[in-house]
């Protein structure tokens, strides 16, 4: 549950960033989202 809740802030967080940059994702899902060998 811990983990999962550092996980959907660190999406909330990117997806914030971009929109902040002005690029937006229209086709987010969990089959999209890419983890390095650290896990984030």
């Amino acid at each position: 549950e811990d983990v999962a809740r550092i996980y959907t802030a660190e999406i909330v967080s990117a997806v914030s960033h971009l929109h902040a940059n002005g690029v937006m994702h229209r086709d987010l899902k969990p089959e999209n989202i890419l983890l390095d060998a650290d896990g984030h």
